[in-house]
């Protein structure tokens, strides 16, 4: 019997991963990517663009929402 193999978790993703990895799209990536004031670190190799995963979750983390604000987000919306 084979051992199952395990997914390989790959230190840098190109966008097409990464729009996987995170449930985003394309273009929230590249806003990200380009924001003026606080861009998602990336590196051009060739035409590909890579992004480390531990800089993306890291920028999550950092972009978390805090405690109370989606109630105040939500309340704006009704």
């Amino acid at each position: 019997m084979r051992p199952e193999r395990q997914p390989v978790k790959l230190e840098w993703m190109d966008l097409d991963s990464l729009t996987k990895y995170a449930a985003i799209s394309r273009r929230t990536l590249g806003d990200w990517i380009l924001d003026p004031v606080d861009p998602l670190p990336a590196s051009r190799v060739g035409k590909k663009i890579l992004v480390r995963r531990q800089a993306f979750d890291d920028y999550m983390e950092h972009h978390t929402l805090k405690p109370g604000i989606v109630d105040e987000i939500l309340e704006d919306l009704t």
